[in-house]
């Protein structure tokens, strides 16, 4: 297991009323994630008939597994993926004869390229790529697909991960937010869209989200709360760049005595 200890930050603009929301001109991002038991689909698309025939085709074709909409509606665009293309890349990731510790997940971001990654034997994950670039032609493809999760291969792989990580966060504040809040302050929004793009290609693994509060911060707040909030902003914006939000737990841990530096750790099993 690895525990990474960041502080805070997220893209998201934040109203005088505390809520999140994103900015119309939000490009499309479609997340896929499949495994033996469950398809997730998530990422920023605009609202709307195509969003909707999105989530019936993944539903139609998972069969018996369950299916969770995680999509945020409120992008401006679509991703260039039609129904029949959806439908066939769903055929690959979900084959009778796929391994049982199987699971790709597939990041479309048209604008900045896109990622397979996820865990399955070589051969099956370059047939799944095969598929994406002949359905996807112009797409900026990249293939992360790791080995099945326990395998030595896999324990080498996070261990490379998380080196990879502390390089990003080091030296320096780390993500940074402001004292009492949950909100994001100086320059931790790059730092969280670079973990967050890090984390999509994460080898075979979950991610817990730790976050921390200190009472003398809490300002009458309910400092577990706090501590919580803080964990759950830094997983809405690990999805926002694509991570599977069904890998991710969110907890909060309120700390005694004085003040220390509010951060979320994050813990890569």
């Amino acid at each position: 297991m690895l525990v990474i200890p960041v502080l805070l930050a997220a893209t998201v603009l934040v109203t005088s009323s505390g809520a999140a929301v994103r900015s119309a001109d939000s490009p499309s991002v479609l997340v896929l994630s499949a495994s033996a038991d469950r398809v997730v689909l998530s990422g920023v698309v605009a609202e709307g008939r195509a969003a909707d025939q999105l989530l019936r085709v993944t539903r139609e074709k998972s069969g018996t597994r369950v299916v969770t909409d995680a999509l945020d509606r409120t992008g401006s665009a679509n991703p260039a993926l039609s129904d029949e293309k959806l439908a066939r890349l769903l055929d690959m990731i979900l084959a009778p004869d796929r391994g049982p510790a199987e699971e790709f997940t597939v990041l479309l971001r048209p604008e900045s390229g896109s990622v397979l990654s996820g865990q399955a034997a070589p051969e099956r994950s370059a047939e799944v790529e095969k598929v994406i670039r002949e359905l996807l032609p112009a797409t900026d493809l990249v293939n992360k697909v790791g080995p099945p999760a326990g395998s030595t291969q896999s324990v080498l792989a996070v261990t490379r991960f998380q080196d990879s990580i502390n390089r990003m966060l080091q030296p320096g504040p780390g993500i940074t937010f402001g004292l009492g809040e949950p909100g994001f302050a100086g320059h931790g929004a790059t730092l969280a869209s670079r973990l967050g793009r890090l984390l999509t290609i994460a080898p075979a693994s979950s991610i817990e989200l730790v976050g921390h509060s200190w009472a003398a911060e809490s300002n009458g707040q309910n400092p577990a709360e706090l501590a919580k909030a803080r964990a759950d902003r830094l997983r809405d914006e690990l999805v926002f760049q694509g991570v599977n939000p069904a890998v991710i737990t969110t907890r909060g841990i309120a700390e005694g005595g004085g003040a220390g530096h509010p951060t979320v750790d994050v813990k890569i099993k």
